[in-house]
């Protein structure tokens, strides 16, 4: 029998770094792969205008919709579930967080820097009513076997 001192709470990050195979394909980072995820939440959420811009720094993902908007929790501090994605679909924001050496986003809310100090690319965008998610093509993992 458990009692409620038997359950410990956990850093959701900290659990996704823990089993990157998890996470991540071949258990590598691939922003190629994380803007796509970017793309299908997007593109899941009801959104048909989205851009996704890939330099050697940066993979900035932008939309013209704030697919954030209205969800139960931030997937940039916890995994929030997305259910349009399968039975255990989560919001990709989480995996970046817990990966990419930066991390930023920007709405009509404002801008941030999730992970990193600077806003990267995303310093002095305006968006409107969408969003935009910058985040580093670098890991702060091993990188991806070929």
């Amino acid at each position: 029998m458990y009692r409620s001192g038997d359950v410990q709470r956990i850093d959701p990050v900290n659990a996704i770094r823990a089993r990157p195979g998890t996470y991540l394909p071949a258990g590598g980072y691939d922003p190629v792969h994380l803007a796509s995820s970017l793309v299908d939440e997007v593109l899941r959420r009801g959104i048909s205008a989205v851009r996704v811009d890939l330099g050697p720094q940066w993979c900035v993902v932008t939309a013209e919709a704030d697919w954030l908007a209205g969800l139960s929790g931030d997937p940039f501090e916890r995994i929030v579930p997305f259910p349009e994605a399968g039975p255990n679909g989560m919001y990709v924001e989480t995996i970046l967080v817990a990966f990419a050496r930066g991390v930023a986003t920007t709405s009509a809310a404002g801008s941030r820097v999730v992970v990193g100090e600077p806003l990267g690319p995303l310093a002095g965008v305006d968006v409107g009513s969408g969003r935009a998610v910058a985040f580093s093509t670098r890991s702060t993992t091993a990188p991806r076997s070929p």
